[in-house]
């Protein structure tokens, strides 16, 4: 894990920004990547559970605390169903699993980090650089979770899984998220 924050410091993140921005990319991946290749990650970057978990609890506390409106904007504005009606969030929280407010979509990561005053052009230097490291590392191709290439591109995934994210690649959606925010 200190290679990652090393790189977030690169980024131009402080210590905290780094591990905020680190644990939020963490969570999204626990939420959603199949199988065993979280797993694969956690093995091989010490401490990336429990930095998940705790990510994913301090995300859940600040939708308590009046951000779920920014997070459902968010969620809408790239075909999330802010009504909850259809979304994977309120289907999951229905069936008594998982959490509406579990970092779940890329907008979700972008509009929590927002909230804690994290810069968004720091985060977009900073993404790539760990989503390569934790391909290297993990040996897992994330592109089909974040619609990515490692290089930040926006080249997205055509293996119609259906886990690229709705809206293109990691690159697009963030831009997309950013601008509308006035942020780009």
């Amino acid at each position: 894990m200190d290679e990652l924050l090393k790189l977030a410091s690169k980024a131009g993140l402080s210590d905290e920004q780094g591990e905020d921005t680190l644990g939020g990319l963490l969570s999204l991946l626990q939420n959603t990547l199949k199988g065993d290749d979280f797993a694969k990650i956690s093995e091989s970057v010490p401490g990336a559970e429990s930095l998940a978990s705790e990510t994913n609890t301090k995300a859940a506390g600040a939708s308590g605390n009046g951000t779920a409106g920014l997070m459902q904007s968010a969620m809408g504005m790239f075909g999330g169903a802010s009504s909850g009606a259809g979304s994977a969030s309120s289907g999951a929280q229905q069936a008594g699993g998982g959490s509406a407010s579990a970092l779940e979509s890329i907008p979700q990561l972008l509009a929590f980090l927002g909230t804690l005053g994290i810069d968004s052009k720091k985060i977009m230097t900073y993404f790539p650089m760990a989503i390569q490291f934790l391909e290297q590392t993990g040996g897992v191709n994330l592109s089909s979770v974040l619609g990515t290439t490692a290089a930040g591109g926006q080249g997205g995934s055509s293996s119609g899984s259906g886990t690229q994210p709705t809206g293109g690649g990691f690159g697009q959606q963030a831009s997309s998220f950013l601008g509308a925010f006035g942020k780009k």
